[in-house]
């Protein structure tokens, strides 16, 4: 049943993460990923703060990406520590030694 897949959290992780990687919807699969993501998946919350990132949407990646931090994902920890220490021409400054350090203990 089609309205049950869309309140199942790895359909639409899995759905929503084949379109945006083969660029048939992106953002139909970013819906579906937000919903995911939503709903508690915590790579959802992964690949959606990676597509946000890639469109300069810093702020709201970040917000994911410590979702999935909070929830065990180390990988997640690492990657804020690497944005927080980041000395890169991103538009938006989050250059935080002090939060970058608590992300890599």
């Amino acid at each position: 049943d089609y309205k049950v897949q869309l309140e199942d959290k790895d359909y639409l992780y899995i759905e929503g993460f084949k379109l945006i990687k083969n660029k048939n919807n992106e953002n139909k699969g970013y819906e579906y990923l937000k919903k995911s993501a939503d709903l508690g998946h915590i790579l959802a919350n992964v690949k959606l703060s990676d597509y946000l990132f890639n469109n300069k949407q810093y702020a709201d990646a970040i917000k994911y990406l410590e979702v999935a931090d909070k929830n065990g994902y180390l990988e997640a920890s690492e990657l804020l520590g690497k944005i927080y220490s980041s000395r890169s021409n991103i538009e938006y400054s989050f250059k935080d030694d002090k939060i970058a350090f608590n992300y890599f203990i």
